[in-house]
C-alpha cells in the first residue's frame, strides 16, 4: 500500500515526531510518502523510511504528485485543502486528523 502523509512541514514538532514514530512501524510493509507544503527543509530521518517531497503551496503539484505515485491512502491535518487535493486526485482513502488548531483548521466546516 502507498501511504502519503501531508503536513505543512516535516522538520520539527509534535505531529512530525508522531508521524515519524508511526512511519517506522509501517515502513517495512508499505511505501511511505511525506509531502510538505510550507517548509522546504525536511528532516533527513524521513528519507530513511520513505520518500520525502516538498511541493510548496502549489495545489496542482500536490494533486499531480498523489496521482503520479498512485497513492492509496492520504493522512492529513491542519489544512482542508490537503483533503480537497487528495479527493481531486482520486485517492481511495483520505483520513483527516482533527486535533490541532494550526491555521484555524478546527474553525472551518468539514462539509
Amino acid at each position: 500500500m502507498r501511504i502519503a502523509y501531508l503536513l505543512y512541514d516535516f522538520d520539527m514538532g509534535g505531529m512530525v515526531s508522531w508521524v515519524y514514530r508511526l512511519a517506522t512501524r509501517l515502513a517495512d510493509r508499505h511505501e511511505l510518502h511525506f509531502v510538505c507544503t510550507h517548509v522546504p527543509r525536511i528532516a533527513p530521518r524521513f528519507s530513511d523510511v520513505g520518500r520525502a517531497h516538498y511541493v510548496g503551496r502549489d495545489w496542482g503539484a500536490l494533486q499531480r504528485y498523489l496521482r503520479s505515485h498512485r497513492i492509496d491512502v492520504v493522512q492529513y491535518g491542519q489544512h482542508r485543502v490537503f483533503g480537497d487535493c487528495a479527493m481531486a486526485a482520486r485517492v481511495p482513502v483520505v483520513i483527516e486528523r482533527t486535533d490541532g488548531a494550526r491555521d484555524g483548521a478546527l474553525e472551518h466546516s468539514k462539509r
